[in-house]
């Protein structure tokens, strides 16, 4: 029996002994940082034993490592340099740029200053031809100024006198002051005709128009039957026969001048809208 008992027993050992064997193999093998577990059967109990077996490293893993550590090194002391590199460039270009170009904004020009005509620019025939269409409504206004013609004679001599045939003239003829009336019209957009004539033109036949209006409230009155007294119709002929016969006597002075007769308040202003710039 003590025999049957001694050789179980070194049966039992010599398998526990097998085991840890292999259990150190299998630990070698799964290399460094790893626990092995096993479970050892010894004498009917069962141990749990816990192991970390780490694989010694070889010089060959040493000499891998430091290698990559000088690369590594390398390449930091490379990226240094070229960013160094693109910093130097970038700070060069911009001492070398140049400041964008300040653009002036256009300052407003002045309005054109009207032009003068010179004295000496308008040629002495086209002043005296200038003169001429003030006959028109000189003649239809002397109807006006009788009242301050018998008064003072010499006022007649000196506004009718160098042109009294003119005015005879075109009293005498049938519509006389009609057919100049229309042949001063027609004229008025004759570009051949210089533009300082043609304001004239058109200057004389307005205030020869403006004249209609009071032969007009005449005509009425007389259609009516009304007869205004003497103290209003002579002071209104004489405001209307002294209103265009000034107008007239400015005209004409201007015109001797060289200038263009445009002081004359609406009258100048429709005058110069009609003639146009040209």
């Amino acid at each position: 029996r003590r025999g049957n008992l001694n050789t179980k027993m070194g049966g039992g050992r010599r398998r526990a002994a097998v085991a840890l064997l292999v259990a150190l193999g299998s630990a070698f093998e799964s290399g460094p940082g790893v626990v092995v577990e096993r479970r050892l059967a010894c004498r009917g109990r069962v141990v749990e034993r816990h192991r970390l077996v780490r694989r010694p490293a070889s010089s060959q893993d040493d000499e891998e490592a430091t290698e990559l550590r000088a690369r590594a090194a390398a390449l930091r002391e490379e990226v240094a340099a070229l960013q160094a590199e693109a910093e130097a460039v970038a700070a060069s270009k911009e001492d070398k740029a140049e400041p964008p170009p300040v653009v002036e904004k256009p300052k407003p020009q002045p309005a054109p200053a009207e032009k003068k005509v010179p004295d000496d620019w308008i040629e002495w025939p086209d002043r005296a031809l200038a003169c001429l269409p003030y006959l028109l409504p000189l003649s239809d206004v002397l109807p006006y100024g009788r009242y301050v013609l018998i008064e003072f004679p010499l006022l007649a001599v000196a506004l009718v006198g160098p042109v009294a045939p003119f005015v005879a003239v075109i009293n005498a003829l049938p519509f006389g002051s009609l057919f100049l009336f229309l042949a001063l019209t027609s004229q008025i957009r004759n570009l051949e005709i210089p533009r300082f004539t043609r304001f004239s033109i058109q200057q004389a036949v307005i205030l020869d128009i403006a004249l209609i209006f009071p032969n007009l409230f005449g005509e009425l009155f007389g259609a009516f039957k009304l007869n205004p007294p003497e103290a209003v119709i002579e002071p209104a002929s004489t405001t209307v026969f002294f209103a265009c016969a000034l107008s007239i006597v400015y005209s004409v002075v201007m015109n001797l001048r060289g200038q263009y007769p445009d002081g004359i308040p609406l009258v100048s202003e429709a005058t110069d809208r009609s003639v146009g710039p040209f």
